[in-house]
């Protein structure tokens, strides 16, 4: 029963693991996205540019 329990523990956790690493894809595809939208918007020369934006 405790060797059960032991390898549940560990699909649980796994499965966790898998479900994380996918939240994570999801978030740096979207960070990277945002990112070219991001340099898009500072090439308009229609937007104010503050100095401090320049860096």
């Amino acid at each position: 029963l405790e060797l059960k329990l032991r390898h549940s523990m560990q699909n649980r956790e796994i499965v966790m693991l898998m479900e994380l690493s996918k939240t994570l894809v999801y978030f740096t595809t979207s960070l990277k996205s945002n990112e070219i939208v991001m340099e898009k918007l500072t090439t308009l020369s229609r937007i104010k540019q503050y100095p401090d934006d320049e860096d």
